[in-house]
């Protein structure tokens, strides 16, 4: 079975364009000439990563100034002086400190998300800097009237936006850079680990945490059975499909695995179909062997026609 892929991160912005910032740092070339730069760089970036085959692709944040500093731009309400990030090749970023309120997003991630709509023939996915970066920005010793709780709200407030501003221009997924537990283990200045639950070796996926919790894993498993074997309308081939394409969706490799090879034996053996639903189940139809189709209903739910008398052999309930 093919295993999806999408990409993730930045590309590295070409020599022509690295040549354009220092150029106009330099006051060498105009904003005309720059932005001409940025636009082939994204043109170019965008059509070698259509050239791969994968179903999504990004810009390669190839016009943002920085992938966790882009909504600052235009701020003025800023000083130079904030927490550095560490990664793990040795290089930093440093974040800059908020010096008064209200805090606001100067640019949010549409903006280079509809910027790279123009040049896409296939969806387009957006990274947005998370919520948990961006309160680095408020120092330590607080802000005379305006209050770190203040300055949560208008931040969550901000980060949302910028969110639901992707979603309602069509991104096909958006992608959240340097959730609290990376970042945490990023800044930890112990060096220590962060805290964790010890799992048995040897037990993958979710069988770790439910070895670990069988109190909490019995009435979990409970309702899995009913859900996925217990008697339904639906056949325990199609609740299989459902729950991988889901998992597939929530980026769990143990499950959406473990239900695609459940759902395939259930469908004699044909990981093709199932491997198509999930990969195709918003944008397209997929068909089996046997004639079972999957088709999108209402852009999120899937149906199955039948059109031959019987079930393969192994789709059994």
């Amino acid at each position: 079975m093919p295993i999806p892929t999408e990409p993730i991160g930045s590309i590295p912005r070409p020599p022509e364009l690295l040549a354009a910032m220092r150029a106009r740092a330099a006051r060498q070339i105009s904003d005309e000439q720059f932005h001409a730069a940025e636009e082939s760089a994204l043109r170019d970036t965008m059509s070698q990563l259509e050239a791969t085959g994968s179903p999504v692709i990004t810009d390669g944040e190839q016009s943002k100034p920085s992938f966790a500093t882009y909504p600052l731009v235009g701020l003025e309400n800023l000083a130079a002086d904030g927490v550095t990030i560490p990664f793990a090749d040795g290089h930093t970023r440093q974040l800059p400190l908020l010096t008064r309120g209200p805090f606001h997003y100067g640019v949010r991630a549409a903006t280079y998300l509809r910027a790279a709509q123009r040049h896409a023939h296939r969806p387009v996915k957006q990274a947005v800097i998370s919520a948990s970066a961006l309160s680095l920005l408020y120092p330590q010793s607080g802000l005379d009237g305006y209050t770190r709780e203040a300055f949560l709200e208008d931040l969550v407030r901000a980060a949302a936006r910028d969110i639901r501003e992707c979603l309602e221009c069509q991104a096909a997924c958006v992608q959240i850079d340097f959730t609290e537990g990376r970042l945490a283990l990023k800044l930890d200045p112990s060096g220590g680990q962060m805290a964790h639950i010890p799992l048995p070796e040897g037990s993958p996926g979710i069988l770790g945490p439910t070895a670990v919790r069988p109190e909490t894993a019995k009435p979990l498993n409970a309702l899995a059975e009913v859900l996925l074997r217990g008697p339904n309308s639906l056949a325990a081939a199609d609740r299989e499909m459902i729950a991988n394409y889901v998992s597939s969706q929530n980026d769990c490799y143990f499950c959406q695995h473990a239900h695609g090879a459940v759902a395939a034996y259930r469908l004699g053996g044909n990981e093709k179909l199932v491997n198509d639903v999930k990969l195709n189940f918003d944008i397209g139809q997929a068909e089996d062997a046997v004639g079972y189709r999957w088709k999108s209903a209402d852009g999120r739910q899937a149906s199955h026609e039948r059109r031959h008398s019987s079930r393969p052999a192994a789709g059994g309930n």
